[in-house]
């Protein structure tokens, strides 16, 4: 056969290259998006699990500073000296007075460790806050911090992004008996058992936390001490603290863990199951619980 004859006779594969039909491009489309699908849950809640590590990191970062401060101050823990009371707000664990930044800044606290990296969201908004209605400027100093925060509550005290359990009594003349005060401690838990934590020493210190994850009922939930009611509803609002005030670390409202650290160094990752009412605040309107 002649070579020319030879070459036409050659299939047409060899001749053409066809690309993909329009059938075969739609069910690769939606293998990538079934795929996509699979694999963003996992990626989300990963991220969520970093974010948890690092806040058990700063949690530790409380540890260590405390025990620092303490070591100077005759063994008590930041936020056990009186002048920290502060009278006439709710009574909550979470209430400082605006000395107390500055006093515990040359032991070690940093801007992160005041807010909650699981808490994204809450932090953002607070970051941004900040920014534009009181620094006007980006906050990266612990000067920044007390001045953003005692300028956003009036200037006579600061509120803590987590619960802070670290006992204060009252100085002669204030109204009160401590904070947290022991009328409203849950019977049968804990604190009511060993007592709030005002020692490194204290035989609490390795049981009671000296700071949590903020964890709560009420605000919007009924203020009881179930865990049912847990306020998760906010989690993915923009709204600033107090007005916004969800519990722990939470993946869409769903509350997955709170931290919690404690005066021996330790820290202690408590799941859902696991949380428990330790505060019922009857002081404040709602009489929301507290949770770690």
């Amino acid at each position: 056969m002649p070579k020319t004859a030879l070459k036409n006779a050659l299939p047409m594969k060899n001749k053409f290259r066809y690309g993909f039909t329009l059938i075969e491009l739609l069910v690769v489309i939606a293998i990538i998006a079934i795929l996509a699908a699979m694999l963003l849950p996992a990626l989300s809640k990963a991220k969520f699990r970093s974010l948890v590590v690092n806040c058990t990191s700063n949690f530790r970062q409380w540890g260590t500073m405390s025990n620092m401060y303490a070591s100077d101050w005759r063994d008590f823990l930041p936020g056990a000296d009186p002048s920290f009371y502060v009278n006439g707000s709710g009574g909550n664990p979470w209430d400082m007075t605006t000395n107390f930044i500055p006093a515990v800044a040359s032991y070690g606290l940093t801007v992160p460790m005041w807010f909650c990296p699981a808490r994204e969201i809450e932090t953002q908004a607070q970051y941004q806050d900040a920014q534009n209605n009181y620094l006007h400027h980006n906050l990266s100093t612990i000067a920044d911090l007390n001045t953003y925060l005692s300028g956003f509550f009036g200037g006579s005290f600061v509120i803590m992004n987590h619960n802070y359990w670290v006992l204060r009594k009252p100085p002669p003349g204030f109204f009160g008996n401590g904070i947290p005060s022991s009328n409203m401690t849950i019977a049968g838990t804990d604190p009511a058992l060993f007592g709030w934590v005002n020692k490194t020493t204290d035989r609490a210190a390795g049981v009671v936390p000296i700071i949590s994850d903020s964890c709560f009922s009420g605000y919007g939930t009924p203020g009881t001490v179930n865990v049912s009611d847990i306020n998760t509803a906010a989690a993915n609002n923009d709204k600033l603290p107090p007005a916004q005030k969800y519990s722990g670390h939470c993946i869409g409202n769903k509350l997955k863990s709170v931290n919690a650290a404690f005066a021996d160094g330790h820290v202690a990752l408590r799941t859902s199951t696991s949380i428990q009412c330790v505060y019922w605040n009857t002081s404040t309107g709602g009489t929301p619980g507290w949770f770690y």
